[in-house]
């Protein structure tokens, strides 16, 4: 994610909220992600940052072994081609202080600018804005899943769930999480703050 992940980096240097750590996890990459990554650490040193290793190729087995060695209440979840707002995570802190009761949240997700026309037109269409706060309680066909590129997850509960589906190896692993959130009894609360924009 060499392209993206610089965006990403400058993104989580500039939150507001301050009691946070990073966990990046490398899947295998061959470009220069690591190394930008050991670069972001040492020019922040204030910043508790990690860089866990996961050779296993898979979404759902990397943010697993992420989760696995966070250890805040809560897991935020984004993506190296997401840029997130400075508010991004006081915005998700704020809303956990005001929804006591949910399990997650999902925050919304904008377009970044481009000038090219196929990144604007897959802005259009794809990881759709929140366009409106509400609580869901369960998973549908059109309603109810959220991608983890903006995510934000109970740690005891998603340990509960068991985490994502390793057996998941393409993409979905996300909407299947929520569904399983669901079935454990949680709530998913859904945000138009706390906002990150993706890199088409």
């Amino acid at each position: 994610a060499s392209r993206t992940l610089p965006y990403c980096l400058d993104g989580l240097a500039a939150q507001n909220y301050k009691t946070f750590e990073i966990v990046f996890v490398d899947n295998g990459s061959t470009d220069e992600s690591a190394a930008q990554i050991r670069k972001f650490q040492s020019d922040h040193p204030a910043l508790k940052v990690a860089l866990m290793e996961e050779s296993r190729r898979s979404a759902a087995v990397a943010r697993n072994t992420g989760a696995r060695a966070a250890q805040g209440e809560w897991i935020a979840f984004t993506d190296a081609d997401c840029v997130p707002d400075a508010y991004w995570l006081a915005d998700l802190a704020a809303a956990a202080g005001r929804h006591p009761e949910a399990a997650a949240f999902a925050g919304t997700i904008l377009p970044a600018p481009s000038a090219e026309i196929i990144p604007s037109f897959l802005g259009l269409f794809t990881l759709p804005a929140v366009h409106r706060e509400q609580v869901y309680e369960r998973y549908t066909l059109v309603t109810g899943g959220f991608p983890t590129a903006n995510f934000m997850v109970r740690k005891p509960v998603f340990e509960q769930a068991d985490g994502f589906d390793p057996d998941i190896e393409i993409y979905g692993e996300d909407h299947d999480l929520c569904l399983r959130l669901y079935q454990t009894g949680g709530r998913i609360q859904s945000l138009t703050s706390a906002s990150v924009r993706h890199i088409h």
